[in-house]
């Protein structure tokens, strides 16, 4: 008997989090190139995460997953990726851009053309203004790509 459906947020999820913590252009632009695995729950999270705005100016890569059955045809999925990109303000520009741009532009390459998920061709839906608290600034990316169901895999 196959895995659950489900399942496959937490396989996605851990694809995800390989990729951006194999990164050198994510990991330099968190300010950390010694230790990747060091930015795991500190500057990366594998969920909406909103820094209590009192006690740090970092900056922060956030995502979240969501799968879907196609209801025109069950046999596929559409798999869904938010990426919650937000700084301190007194982190927001640099000599050359914001901050956050960059960040953009290194997912986009990451995600969409590096393919990550390793199906079918994941595509740039919204890129968006975000503002999660007091003092930070963001952006939202959202992915989407489309899926074959795997019944040995991801259950029935």
């Amino acid at each position: 008997m196959g895995k659950s459906k489900s399942y496959e947020v937490i396989e996605y999820r851990d694809l995800i989090k390989k990729y951006l913590l194999e990164s050198d252009s994510i990991c330099e632009l968190l300010g950390n190139t010694e230790s990747p695995q060091s930015l795991w729950h500190n500057a990366i999270y594998p969920y909406e995460f909103i820094p209590d705005t009192t006690e740090t100016k970092k900056s922060f890569i956030n995502f979240e997953l969501r799968t879907d059955s196609d209801v025109m045809n069950p046999t596929y999925k559409t798999v869904t990726i938010w990426f919650f990109i937000s700084t301190h303000i007194d982190n927001l520009v640099d000599s050359t851009s914001l901050w956050y741009d960059r960040v953009v532009c290194v997912l986009d390459n990451l995600i969409a053309q590096e393919n990550v998920l390793g199906i079918n061709e994941v595509k740039l839906i919204s890129n968006a203004p975000y503002t999660l608290a007091d003092n930070f600034k963001g952006r939202i990316l959202i992915f989407k790509a489309k899926d074959y169901y795997d019944g040995k895999k991801n259950g029935k």
